[in-house]
Formats: C-alpha cells, structure tokens, sequence
C-alpha cells in the first residue's frame, strides 16, 4: 500500500504542474493525476476531480461527473490498445469543448492494464488517418448533443435531434416558460411520463413535487386520496400567502381516472383562486375519443388540453436510434463496475431494421440484457436477448392473409337458411319432420322462415 502512494505521488509530482492538459487514471478507472493544464482548460480543481471513479458514458448528476465521464477511456484501452477518440469536456461554466483525447496504456508484466495516460489536444483538422470506430463517434456524438439539450433544457435527459421531434421540442420549451396544463399523447412506451418531467424541472417550479399517477393501474381509492390531498394543499391560503406552489400532478391514461375524481378536479379549477397545482396529462389517443366514449368529462378534456404535445414512436425516429440505445448503455456504465464501449456494426444493421413496436421502453430493456450478456468490449450480434431475435423474426414473417369482412348477422342468416331448406328438401318439404331433423319445435321452424323469407306454400306439407 506504501508504494502506491509514493509512485501516486511521483506521478502528481512529475506531471502535476505542466501546461498540456494531461491526466492520469488507474486500471479500475480511478483518477490519480489532473495536472494545472486540465484545471486551466475546464476550470475544475485537481482535488475536485483525483480520487473520483470515471465511466464511459455522456452523462452525470453533476457537472463533475460528466467531466469524469468525459476523460473515460474506451473499454479497448483498459484491455491495452493505444486510441485517440473525439471527446466532449465539461467545464464549470456548464459548456462543452470539443476535444481529441489520446490514450497511452501501461500494463504490468501479466499484460494487465495499471496506469492510462490522457493527453488532451485540439482535434486536429483534416482528422488523423486512424479514424476512431462508429462507436466511439456515436458517443462523441452523443456528448455533444447532450451538452446542447442540457443548456436549453436543464439537467433532464433529452436525447432528440431528428426532425421528427423538433416540433416536440419546441414546445417542451414553451411549456417550461409557462403554467399551463400539458397534454402528450403517444405510443406506449414513447416517454411521455419523462417528458413531462423535463417540463417541469426545467421551468420556475423545478424545486416542487412532481407527483405521477398511472390512473390505469391504481385503484380507484387510492387515486381518490393523492389527488384530494394535492388538491388540498394547492388550495392552502397559508402556502398562497408565502407563494409557495404545490407542484405538479401527472395523470398517466388519464381516460381511466374516476368519474368522481375528473368532477373534484374540474370543481376545483372553476372557482375565482384555482389551485396551485399544474396539470399534466398522457394517453395513447386523443382524449376527444374519450369524450365520445364518454370514459372522459368534456370539461376536462378542456381544462387538459392547454398544450398538447404529440410523441412520435421510436420508428419514426431513425436519426435517435443510436444515440438513444447508446445512452441507456452509458447509464448503465455509469451504475456499475462492467463498461461496455457501444454495438458493433452487425448489431447497429439489427437495430436500425427493427420496428421497435415498444418503443422507448423496449429498446431500454434490450440494451439493459444486452449489457448483462456482453463479454467484450462491444455488444455482439450474439449478446441481444430471445426477446429481441423472436421480435425481430416475427417482424420478417409473411403477412397473415387478409379475408373481406363479412357481417356476422348476413353470415348466420345465409347459414340457417341453406340448413333449413337442405332439411325441407330431405324431407319433401314435410316441416313437422323438418322440424324434428332440426331438433326444433314446429312453431320455431315456422317463425325462422317467415323470418328469413323462404317460402312455406309447398305441397306434401301435414295440416
């Protein structure tokens, strides 16, 4: 334990003061050296950042933890290869500067990884000949991106750039400036919920409750009890007079909240002092179908609907694809000691040919058992969980053939018909035996066939 220390100390010594921006990190990823041209460059300290644990991944509770994240190296480093990869570094001011990070392992005699050197330089243009993989440049990418979000939206997860959401996140950006009731409406498993959220901390009231009820899975009383009691405190004139707000209630397959409860909350908000209370709503279709159901009020259709924003499904979203399943892998880095690096390309061509029928949420708990199953640096064709292969085999079945609809009232009436002039025939037109081959009474067989129109004037029939 005493020699880690003194060749710690060596190290700090020897490479602390130097202008290039350099640092130091052991085999386990633990920064050791942040020398005064890292300082200088992102404004941290060296003992806000040596002694801390990095990992591979775009993202962190602070801005700290997104610079640790930033200096990772890829997981191919750790396992001894030399690499210069495009890395975005976060500084005190919140801003993201693009640069290239050159990666010089150091291994023991057992060929195990024990020091990483970073060099940190301005990215060189034209870009060196040995471009850096699809992966590492999706995960540039991604930092990038998120850098920009997190500026214009706050701390909250975004990751959108296609232009299928680009009116989605306009209006997440109205939304934060103002109080409204927000509406969105998408498939399952689009996010809604956490859209939602990114509206709320990202607005004035950021630092009140934000309070989630899924009106499809809870029961009724229980509805009836959260949303009595945030009613209550928004109406309290002790946190009116202190201009303190109750926050926010998100009502998730809001067409399945109580009768009772969708007449309080409209009662409520009808008075001269509505509660301070902001409403966010989601379903899967339009809430004027609810209404038309009549599963949902009018007047509360009305008082939801302020803004309505629509989620595209992530089939729609081709350019997020890989950003979005690369960022649920680097989160899951970011909780564990296992770093996996990206896809490679096979599992990329899988990705981008599936439909992804559950959307967000599926492709989450694909990457989480793809990362579970990786023994590599990258995810493998062979690492993508049964739930995935069946889905996308299924995808590439024929299609099931499609019959014309027939109503099932002409179908049974055409039925009954044809059996009963097959029995008056078998019987020459005798309908007391008609009657008995049909297993019904005579009085029946008569009104089915005034019923149906066939004919009853035939000969041979028993007065």
């Amino acid at each position: 334990m005493k020699r880690r220390h003194t060749t710690t100390g060596n190290l700090t010594r020897l490479l602390g003061g130097g202008s290039t921006p350099l640092f130091v990190m052991n085999g386990q990823r633990k920064l050791l050296v942040f020398n005064r041209g890292c300082e200088e460059l992102t404004g941290f300290a060296a003992e806000d950042v040596v002694g801390r644990i990095s990992h591979y991944g775009s993202s962190g509770e602070t801005p700290v933890e997104e610079l640790t994240a930033g200096l990772c190296p890829p997981p191919e480093v750790l396992a001894g290869e030399q690499r210069s990869t495009p890395a975005y570094l976060t500084t005190t001011t919140g801003a993201s500067l693009p640069r290239m990070l050159n990666f010089y392992p150091f291994c023991d005699e057992e060929g195990q990884v024990i020091h990483v050197l970073g060099i940190v330089s301005a990215i060189p243009q034209p870009p060196p000949v040995a471009d850096p993989t699809a992966a590492q440049t999706v995960h540039a990418e991604l930092a990038a991106l998120r850098g920009n979000l997190r500026q214009r939206f706050g701390q909250q997860t975004l990751v959108c750039k296609g232009p299928a959401t680009t009116r989605m996140l306009n209006q997440i950006e109205l939304a934060q400036h103002c109080q409204a009731a927000v509406f969105l409406q998408g498939e399952p498993g689009t996010g809604k919920q956490h859209l939602a959220r990114v509206i709320h901390y990202g607005g004035d009231t950021k630092n009140t409750a934000f309070v989630a009820v899924d009106c499809r899975k809870l029961a009724a009383s229980e509805i009836d009890r959260t949303v009595t009691r945030l009613l209550e405190a928004a109406t309290d004139p002790a946190a009116r007079g202190l201009g303190i707000s109750a926050g926010a209630l998100f009502l998730g397959h809001v067409e399945h909240l109580p009768r009772d409860v969708q007449r309080r909350i409209v009662k409520a908000h009808d008075g001269e002092e509505p509660p301070a209370l902001r409403l966010f709503s989601s379903s899967c279709f339009p809430l004027a179908e609810a209404v038309e159901r009549e599963d949902l009020l009018f007047e509360l259709q009305a008082l939801l609907t302020t803004v309505t924003i629509e989620v595209p499904p992530l089939r729609d979203r081709p350019e997020d694809l890989l950003l979005l399943a690369q960022h649920f892998l680097e989160d899951i880095n970011r909780r564990g000691e296992k770093q996996v690096g990206g896809f490679a390309r096979a599992v990329v061509k899988l990705f981008t040919e599936y439909n992804w029928p559950g959307n967000l949420a599926e492709l989450f708990k694909v990457v989480g058992e793809t990362h579970v199953a990786a023994t590599g640096e990258m995810v493998l064709p062979a690492d993508l969980p049964f739930r995935f292969r069946t889905g996308f085999d299924a995808q590439h079945l024929p299609p099931v053939e499609q019959f014309t609809s027939i109503p099932l009232e002409q179908l049974t009436s055409e039925y009954e018909t044809e059996l009963i002039q097959r029995a008056l025939r078998q019987c020459k037109q005798n309908k007391s035996q008609a009657a008995d081959l049909l297993q019904i009474n005579r009085a029946k067989l008569y009104r089915r066939m005034e019923v149906l129109g066939i004919d009853d004037a035939d000969p041979g029939e028993e007065e």
